[in-house]
């Protein structure tokens, strides 16, 4: 069942709002990165840590809504999330995930189910060895499902709000 809800913040305990200019398109709900410019782009690491989290927003003061894009060099209202924050983020094509499921960026401002190859112990321990900003690790918790999978061949379905999935950051 796709998700109903018109706004990429579920629950934002911080509220932490920045404009910043947009390098190239993106959507709301798309995952975020700060380029030495000043300008954001979709987040462009899979499976790596965002810190500071950055999504893109809905531009509200314009009127417009979740299912608007921004174009490049366009004003992009920016979001900074905390853990514990929900959000609707944009799930990758091909994703089947249950509620619970720990999701990562999928390198191209969406995301992915997060899976640990081995024993998660020895991640742990090499996580600890990593700097800020360079570890891999899970962004979310998914909760609600979502089922894509009819989705993958590298065809995107166009409609957005049928790709997001509430999460909670981690």
């Amino acid at each position: 069942m796709p998700n109903t809800l018109r706004s990429i913040v579920v629950k934002d305990y911080s509220k932490v709002r920045n404009e910043y200019v947009a390098n190239a398109a993106l959507s709301p709900g798309h995952i975020l990165e700060l380029l030495s410019t000043g300008k954001v782009q979709k987040h462009s690491a899979a499976n790596m840590i965002a810190k500071p989290l950055y999504l893109a927003l809905e531009n509200e003061l314009e009127g417009e809504g979740i299912d608007d894009a921004y174009a490049a060099d366009d004003i992009v209202q920016v979001g900074t999330f905390r853990a514990g924050d929900e959000v609707n983020v944009i799930l990758a094509d091909g994703q089947t995930i249950v509620i619970g499921d720990l999701l990562s960026s999928n390198g191209d401002g969406t995301v992915q189910k997060w899976v640990v190859s081995g024993d998660s112990s020895d991640w742990i321990k090499e996580q600890a060895d990593e700097v800020i900003g360079m570890a891999q690790a899970p962004l979310f918790e998914a909760i609600e499902a979502l089922d894509l999978s009819d989705s993958s061949g590298g065809e995107s379905s166009g409609l957005l709000g049928d790709r997001r999935i509430k999460a909670r950051v981690l």
